[in-house]
């Protein structure tokens, strides 16, 4: 059983996400609307964990899943730069006792710098009820 369907089959107890599993992929829509879309996708050398346009290569696993459980949590977000309507660049930020901490990002190389640049924030919570 690869790392895909063991986050599915743990997400399939009663977790109320919304996830779509794929031969080697799996995905987890956010549950509110400013929230982001948590991936993981198996390759040969390893795993790619992604938070919408952000991610991350990994060896390991376990690190892999660790990762792809951070996103799930409310204990990160993305800071997202968006030029015009385009999202370019997603800043991993962490939550710790000083408030947020940003820690790793990941942009296009081509982007439309001459379009105004904005920021918005996406986070994983809970919806509200």
């Amino acid at each position: 059983m690869g790392v895909a369907s063991d986050i599915a089959q743990r997400l399939g107890q009663g977790s109320g996400l919304d996830f779509e599993l794929e031969e080697n992929s799996i995905s987890v829509a956010p549950r509110s609307a400013d929230g982001f879309t948590v991936w993981l996708k198996e390759s040969d050398g390893g795993y790619i964990v992604g938070y919408s346009g952000w991610h991350e290569e990994f060896e390991s696993a376990e690190e892999a899943m660790n990762c792809f459980s951070y996103g799930l949590s409310d204990q990160c977000r993305l800071k997202v730069s968006i030029r015009g309507r385009m999202e370019c660049a997603w800043t991993l930020e962490a939550l710790d006792e000083g408030g947020w901490s940003s820690v790793s990002t990941t942009a296009l190389a081509l982007v439309p710098f001459w379009r105004r640049k904005s920021i918005e924030y996406q986070r994983n919570r809970e919806p509200d009820h």
